[in-house]
């Protein structure tokens, strides 16, 4: 069995035991793609020696076919979100974060602008950084989280609408840095 065989196995067991009515999947030979009735899709695609995960642009590895399997579970329940960061129109970095004891965690960023070359990163004349929030709720969370703030459920903050708002600084070339 491949490292994608197992995670997309892990995947489908973590989906029956938690929400099947809430979602559905499609699994294919080297993928599996799950569709929430309302939320956003995620994919996991077996690349031979590692794992990838994607969902609304953001992408990350895995070697580890229960790590990932579990990542996807994550992705459907209101406790993760996706954020992309814009300079202008143009996506700059997209990135998950997690509701935990402090708030939304970012982490993981996938980056759409070189993060090695800060040129890239300064805003031209009129331009603005922007970050749209994806919220997620398709499945309840698969234990009790302690030590975190929720109202009816859900995270402190957490909206069914794709929100986007204008902020004064780039946080994905920030994250960038915290990763050194």
């Amino acid at each position: 069995m491949t490292l994608g065989q197992a995670a997309m196995a892990i995947t489908v067991e973590l989906l029956k035991e938690t929400g099947e009515d809430a979602i559905a999947w499609e699994q294919r030979a080297s993928s599996i793609l799950v569709k929430p009735h309302q939320g956003f899709e995620a994919t996991l695609y077996d690349q031979g020696d590692e794992l990838m995960i994607s969902a609304e642009r953001w992408h990350t590895h895995f070697d580890d076919p229960e790590e990932a399997a579990w990542c996807m579970r994550w992705l459907m329940t209101p406790m993760t979100r996706i954020v992309h960061e814009l300079k202008g129109g143009i996506l700059a970095a997209v990135w998950v974060e997690r509701y935990a004891e402090n708030g939304w965690e970012a982490f993981d960023p996938a980056y759409f602008l070189n993060p090695e070359y800060p040129p890239d990163w300064v805003l031209e004349p009129g331009q603005k950084w922007y970050r749209r929030t994806i919220h997620q709720a398709a499945l309840a969370m698969p234990m009790e989280v302690d030590d975190v703030e929720l109202i009816d459920g859900l995270p402190v903050g957490w909206t069914s609408e794709v929100v986007t708002v204008e902020v004064t600084e780039s946080m994905g070339l920030q994250l960038f840095e915290h990763e050194d």
